[in-house]
């Protein structure tokens, strides 16, 4: 158990020091990822982000809404590339309606994270869209990984050979 709360720490930390992970998106003919910047709500399972519908990504969304978010360590001449820690998260992509009630809450958590988003929240194409992640991945470094689903967020399987140790 005292692995997972370790797990725990290491994702929010990720989350809350990464502020622009890639987005990969189900295109017509092939996939695109794409940098975006984004907004965890709660924890891994529900984030923010702002998007235009003048991008690839928003019309690939707008078409097929399932989607993968990649959020990656900083990179380092000093670290192993294959050991960077990492967070894979698969799920759906629901736009927000600017005239709900929610809408004025989510738009300054945004802006509070990046106060130069105020200036396109301002634009009639930029929309907050709302990511519902059903699975996530963790990857720790070498033989650290793990799986976690929405249902149970905190609980986190470990992926690999039997035996591993945490």
């Amino acid at each position: 158990m005292r692995g997972h709360m370790h797990i725990e720490t290491e994702v929010h930390s990720l989350l809350h020091t990464t502020r622009v992970a890639m987005l990969a998106t189900v295109g017509e003919a092939l996939p695109l990822a794409s940098a975006v910047p984004f907004v965890p709500l709660n924890g891994w399972i529900d984030l923010l982000l702002h998007l235009s519908t003048l991008a690839a990504h928003t019309q690939n969304v707008l078409r097929d809404p399932r989607v993968s978010l990649l959020l990656m360590e900083t990179d380092d001449p000093t670290k192993n590339p294959l050991a960077l820690k990492r967070l894979i998260l698969q799920g759906t992509a629901h736009r927000i309606d600017c005239q709900g009630s929610t809408y004025p809450a989510l738009a300054l958590q945004f802006t509070a994270r990046f106060p130069e988003a105020a200036v396109t929240m301002a634009l009639a194409d930029f929309q907050l869209w709302q990511l519902r992640i059903q699975t996530a991945q963790f990857i720790g470094g070498f033989g650290r990984a793990y799986t976690a689903h929405a249902d149970q967020p905190s609980l986190w399987q470990r992926q690999g050979r039997r035996g591993s140790q945490p």
